[in-house]
C-alpha cells in the first residue's frame, strides 16, 4: 500500500492534497464533482490539516471512504421465534 500511496503522491511531500486525491479518484469516478471530492477528504482527513497522510489513506482505503464502498456489517443470525397459536 506504501507503493501505491507514494505512486499518487505526485510531489512527494508524504501526504496527498485535494488535487492528488482527485487525480487518484478520477479513474474510478470518471465524472466526480469537486463537492465530493471536499467530501471524501473531509471524511479521510481525520486530523483536519487538510492533507491526507499514509495513516489516513490505509484507514480510508479499509472503511471505504475513496471506493464508496463500506465494509459488510458482521451478519447476525436470526433466532427462531415461534409464532403464537
Amino acid at each position: 500500500m506504501k507503493i501505491a500511496f507514494r505512486q499518487f503522491d505526485r510531489n512527494n511531500d508524504g501526504v496527498l492534497s485535494k488535487r492528488e486525491v482527485r487525480n487518484m479518484l478520477r479513474p474510478l469516478h470518471n465524472d466526480i464533482d469537486p463537492a465530493d471530492i471536499d467530501k471524501i477528504i473531509e471524511k479521510a482527513d481525520t486530523n483536519r490539516d487538510g492533507v491526507i497522510s499514509f495513516k489516513e489513506f490505509m484507514n480510508a482505503i479499509t472503511n471505504g471512504t475513496f471506493t464508496g464502498n463500506s465494509p459488510r456489517p458482521k451478519e447476525r443470525k436470526q433466532q427462531y421465534v415461534p409464532k403464537p397459536p
